[in-house]
């Protein structure tokens, strides 16, 4: 089945693949970190901003950030409830068991750090980011 609009989140995504059609369990909410965007600006252009500008730019991406966690996490809980209602087992697991699964991923994560050094800053950016939420040790 393939999905009728783009996904917008992870039991969102998983909907429009038609997982649930088989699989008959989610874990929700999920142990994924909410997918971030980013706006990216080249350098000599930013230079040439204005500090105001500048400001105005960080803000607007903060807050595109932000809402756009929101809506993710709106639109899973919204699917959530739809896949209980069509008999799919949701699962909510405890704070300690996916602290412990977020763990034991960061062994699978530093491997693929390795590869390069844009495969390195990625998993410390993502490592970083899940301890400061308390999210992993």
């Amino acid at each position: 089945m393939a999905p009728s609009s783009p996904p917008t989140g992870h039991a969102q995504h998983e909907r429009g693949t038609g997982f649930h059609d088989i699989a008959k369990f989610v874990i929700y909410p999920g142990i994924h970190s909410t997918p971030t965007g980013d706006v990216s600006i080249p350098i000599k252009v930013w230079d040439k901003l204005d500090p105001e500008t500048q400001k105005i730019l960080e803000q607007s991406v903060k807050d595109f950030g932000q809402d756009l966690a929101a809506k993710l996490q709106q639109a899973d809980a919204a699917v959530a409830q739809k896949l209980e209602a069509r008999g799919v087992q949701v699962i909510d697991w405890s704070a300690a068991d996916r602290k412990k699964f977020r763990t034991a991923a960061i062994a699978v994560w530093q491997k693929y750090g390795d590869k390069n050094d844009l495969s390195r800053r990625a998993v410390d950016g993502q490592v970083q980011f899940l301890r400061s939420k308390g999210l992993i040790e």
